[in-house]
């Protein structure tokens, strides 16, 4: 799970603009996650 995390983190610091249609694709995966920390990635 930190892992997963991690990634995103990257994936959301390295592109931007793309943040949005990448939690869109990978929705399904991340329901779980708090909205808090959906939030922080992507401010």
């Amino acid at each position: 799970m930190e892992d997963e995390k991690k990634q995103m983190k990257q994936i959301s610091v390295k592109e931007k603009g793309t943040d949005l249609c990448w939690i869109s694709d990978k929705k399904k995966h991340i329901e779980m996650v708090p909205s808090f920390v959906l939030n922080h990635f992507l401010i």
